[in-house]
């Protein structure tokens, strides 16, 4: 004879019933600073420049750099312990991880022909900006807590960050286009570069991973005071440079602006970062 509907219902309810007794329920929130591990710098070269004077070299590279800085993380979670001592966790942080421009600069140096000195000169072509949205993951680990009013907590698992929205803007040197003899005075053309991440591109990883440990002190009752570090991990993201504006360029412009496209590394940014966050947590 089959097992009745109302008799299977009534067997899970009561088998819940004793795990709930039996562990408990958790509910938490957090705040606290993060610390992202991204750091690059860019150093390019546009290639030989051609000066219609006999006896001139001219040498030329541009650099700029983009560093990760710390923001504020936000969270909450909640933990089902099936015994006192492990638990399934789900929790969703939010963290402000933000990128510091550092300024550009165009380095110039030339070999001219004798009585003329050479000479070497440097232009700042200005920091770029960035843009990118708080990065939002949502985990599910295995959570395991030590008995006793002073608990020892730690938990790792799998998370799953949402399209992350990136773009960085950066002036560079396009190179010399231009050479005062008398004055030794260089004329160097700008144009601005964009490096963005494609919120909807199917080739970015979305899984990462995050682990973290903490302790856990009683205020009495059902209610703790704790403090976590947590590490999250995800796959790094590649963003190629494109021009950033449509004005029109002369044939040397044309050519150095290729050689720049063809030895600029991209942006590999990594959304990895560290969290160090207190809070409350209350159970049943």
């Amino acid at each position: 004879m089959k097992p009745s509907r109302i008799a299977i219902t009534t067997t899970a309810l009561s088998l819940l019933s004793s795990l709930v007794s039996a562990g408990g329920l958790e509910l938490a929130g957090w705040v606290g600073p993060t610390f992202p591990f991204y750091d690059q710098t860019f150093r390019y070269d546009p290639g030989l420049v051609t000066i219609p004077i006999p006896g001139v070299t001219v040498r030329q590279e541009g650099s700029f750099a983009f560093h990760g800085r710390g923001g504020l993380a936000l969270g909450g979670g909640v933990t089902f312990y099936v015994v006192p001592v492990l638990g399934i966790e789900a929790r969703v942080d939010t963290a402000d991880v933000k990128i510091q421009p550092e300024a550009g600069f165009f380095d110039v140096s030339a070999d001219l022909p004798p009585p003329l000195p050479d000479f070497s000169t440097q232009v700042t072509v200005g920091s770029g900006t960035v843009n990118v949205r708080r990065a939002t993951p949502f985990s599910v680990n295995l959570k395991l807590r030590t008995p006793g009013s002073v608990a020892f907590a730690v938990s790792g698992g799998l998370s799953y960050l949402p399209a992350l929205d990136l773009v960085l803007t950066q002036s560079v040197g396009l190179g010399v286009t231009g050479l005062g003899l008398g004055t030794n005075e260089v004329t160097v053309a700008t144009l601005g570069l964009r490096a963005e991440a494609r919120p909807n591109d199917p080739e970015e990883g979305r899984l990462g991973l995050n682990a973290g440990a903490g302790l856990q002190f009683s205020l009495g009752g059902k209610l703790r005071l704790f403090g976590d570090g947590r590490f999250f991990y995800f796959k790094k993201q590649t963003l190629v440079w494109t021009r950033a504006d449509n004005r029109g360029l002369s044939p040397l412009e044309e050519t150095l602006l290729r050689e720049i496209e063809s030895r600029l590394e991209p942006v590999e940014f990594r959304p990895t970062f560290f969290q160090a966050t207190a809070g409350l947590a209350i159970t049943f």
